[in-house]
Order: structure tokens, then C-alpha cells, then sequence
């Protein structure tokens, strides 16, 4: 009986201490935690630089062209023709030319016409 009465109070108390702890709830990251890019840091640029950049363009090649988007504050860069790389770097030597040292400081988007194909 004693036995009885003893497993009888070590459940009350396995309940009761139940009772106060929390329970446990894995912590699964959400896809956008797995798959989010890590913010680029931009330095920024001067606005001077970039105004005299932006009134250049449209610049149209047979090989490239790059063109500003006013509503986005984008610099879109279209490869035309193939090798991709090959022309890329012809079109970042461009900027390079009008006084961007570094591409980060800008927002340029790279784009390419069917039929010319990226790495």
C-alpha cells in the first residue's frame, strides 16, 4: 500500500511540473531565413559622378547597351551579342572610363537578348 501511495504522489508531482513548463516547439527556419541574400553595403557615390554618368547614356554598341531607369534608380546593362563575359567586361570598362570605380556603388542590372547565353 505504501508503494501505492508513493507512485500515486511522484505522479502528481510529474503532472504538476508539466503543467509549468512550457512546451517545446522546434524552431524550423522559414525559407526566406534559408534563401535570403545578405545585403549588399553600398558606398555611395557622388551625386555629381552619377548625374554626368546618367546623361551619357543611352550608350548603344553593337555589342552591349546601357541605359538608365529613372523610376528604379537602375542601370541596365543588355549584352547583345556573344561571349557574354567578353562583352560584360567591356561594358564595366565603360564605367569604369566615366568615373565608376566600383559597380557596387550603382544598381546595374545585366541582362542579355535571346540566343546570347550567360555562364
Amino acid at each position: 500500500m505504501l508503494i501505492f501511495f508513493i507512485a500515486f504522489l511522484l505522479a502528481i508531482k510529474l503532472l504538476a511540473t508539466n503543467k509549468t513548463r512550457a512546451p517545446f516547439i522546434p524552431s524550423v527556419p522559414t525559407p526566406t531565413q534559408i534563401f535570403a541574400p545578405s545585403p549588399t553595403v553600398r558606398t555611395s557615390i557622388s551625386p555629381l559622378v552619377k548625374s554626368r554618368l546618367i546623361k551619357k547614356l543611352p550608350v548603344v554598341t553593337t555589342r552591349y547597351t546601357i541605359q538608365y531607369l529613372d523610376k528604379s534608380d537602375t542601370f541596365l546593362a543588355i549584352i547583345l551579342l556573344g561571349p557574354y563575359q567578353r562583352y560584360k567586361k567591356e561594358a564595366i570598362l565603360w564605367f569604369t572610363q566615366n568615373g565608376i570605380e566600383d559597380l557596387t556603388t550603382l544598381n546595374v542590372q545585366w541582362d542579355t537578348i535571346p540566343g546570347v547565353s550567360q555562364p
